[in-house]
């Protein structure tokens, strides 16, 4: 769906790890509002918590650029700090009173 609304990072995913998505592109507002969206979704539903991994993925060979205009390579250190903060922020929207955010 990311992809379809051009949100995702057209990344092939390897033949070894077939459920391994593309990631979203966290410098780019629309694709964080889109991932922050589902995340809401959870959380109106009573979902508590969240395995917060996964922000690390092998970079493609291919010179993929993101939205603010830095490679992936360039942008491979920001991205777990943007993934958390994305995650952070919609959890304190729905859940302003839960300490364990």
């Amino acid at each position: 769906m990311a992809r379809k609304h051009g949100q995702g990072l057209h990344a092939a995913r390897p033949a070894t790890q077939p459920h391994n998505f593309p990631l979203a592109d966290f410098t780019n507002p629309a694709a964080k509002a889109y991932w922050q969206d589902g995340v809401a979704k959870l959380l109106k539903i009573g979902v508590a918590g969240f395995k917060m991994d996964r922000s690390e993925e092998a970079s493609p060979k291919r010179p993929i650029k993101v939205f603010d205009g830095r490679s992936i390579r360039e942008n491979r250190n920001a991205y777990p700090v943007m993934y958390l903060k994305g995650a952070y922020d919609v959890a304190r929207k729905y859940r302003p009173h839960d300490d364990s955010c």
